[in-house]
């Protein structure tokens, strides 16, 4: 068994967007759902998804934990490094998770965040 991606449609956002910690699952029908986060200058910490159908291309890119905050002060900020794409056990649609920046206590940090995507 071999396995190849044909496309790359994760790649070309734009300047200063920087796309990271994706993930991905397929379900029994052959459609596929994605995750992934970003950020960059001008985005906050943010995780968005997209779909796949058969015999489609990738659609609905949507932002469903997006940032509401910018870490400040220089030096490093790391977010907890998580995503993830898991088949529903019913084998219809796609849970997610993802990290978004958000204001904790009076300061920025980041949280992780759940949704259903369904094809």
């Amino acid at each position: 068994m071999t396995a190849s991606i044909p496309e790359n449609t994760f790649a070309g956002f734009g300047n200063d967007i920087y796309v990271h910690h994706p993930s991905i699952a397929i379900d029994t029908a052959l459609r596929s759902g994605s995750t992934w986060e970003f950020n960059g200058d001008n985005f906050r910490l943010s995780s968005a998804a997209m779909i796949k159908n058969v015999n489609a291309g990738w659609t609905g890119v949507q932002t469903y934990a997006p940032g509401s905050c910018s870490y400040a002060g220089g030096g490093t900020f790391r977010s907890g490094d998580y995503s993830g794409a898991q088949l529903d056990p019913s084998l219809f649609g796609f849970w997610l998770a993802g990290e978004q920046a958000v204001t904790l206590s009076g300061s920025c940090q980041w949280q992780t965040r759940i949704a259903r995507l369904t094809p």
